[in-house]
C-alpha cells in the first residue's frame, strides 16, 4: 500500500498487518443464527468469532434471546 507523506510529500510504500475487517451484515448474521441456533455454530458458519455476533447484534439492538424466540414464534 502506499501512503503519501504529510511533512513532505513523498509516496513510500508500506506494509499493512493485521486482519481484514469483517463485513457480515445483520441480516447475514440473524438468518445465520436462526438456521445455526447456537453463537458457536453461527462463528463457525461465517468465519467470525463469537464475540463478533454479539457486537453485531448488539449494534442492531438485539439479543441472541430475542433472536431466536422470534422465529419460534413464526
Amino acid at each position: 500500500m502506499k501512503i503519501k507523506c504529510q511533512h513532505c510529500g513523498c509516496w513510500t510504500e508500506t506494509y499493512v498487518s493485521g486482519r481484514k475487517r469483517l463485513n457480515h451484515s445483520v441480516k447475514i448474521v440473524y438468518d445465520t443464527l436462526n438456521q445455526c441456533r447456537t453463537i458457536t455454530a453461527t462463528a463457525k458458519q461465517l468465519n467470525c468469532s463469537r464475540g463478533y455476533i454479539y457486537k453485531v447484534l448488539k449494534e442492531n439492538n438485539l439479543t441472541v434471546i430475542q433472536v431466536l424466540e422470534e422465529q419460534q414464534n413464526i
